[in-house]
């Protein structure tokens, strides 16, 4: 009985990494050129809240500076008193990164973002 026991507490571990999830997770709201994360992972996504008079200007990159590739066109984000916050999705789906993922923000006024990313 011990044995199977054991046997079946084996399984059951080495099967748990192919139940495990893996959730996408939020920076947390950043307001200035901002290091999300280190190593390798997946870009889904940025949400940007703006000032309602300024324009922001956004360069993600794959880098731990704002010298790294980047990851996606530049992002320009209008705005208007009815329309201040948009999400923006990576073209063609998640962008892989290798290095880190870096977001280089540029407002003449006050923005919010938070990325999105594995």
């Amino acid at each position: 009985m011990k044995k199977l026991l054991a046997i079946v507490a084996i399984i059951m571990l080495l099967a748990a990494p192919l139940f495990a999830q893996d959730y996408v997770r939020g920076s947390g709201q950043q307001t200035t050129d901002a290091l999300i994360v280190t190593g390798p992972g997946m870009f889904h996504g940025i949400i940007v809240s703006t000032d309602s008079a300024n324009a922001v200007t956004l360069d993600i990159y794959d880098g731990t500076t704002a010298t790294g590739t980047r990851l996606v066109p530049t992002i320009t984000v209008t705005t208007s008193s009815t329309d201040r916050v948009q999400a923006i999705k990576p073209p063609g789906g998640p962008a892989l990164f290798y290095t880190g993922l870096y977001v280089d923000i540029t407002c003449a006024g006050t923005a919010k973002y938070v990325v999105y990313f594995k």
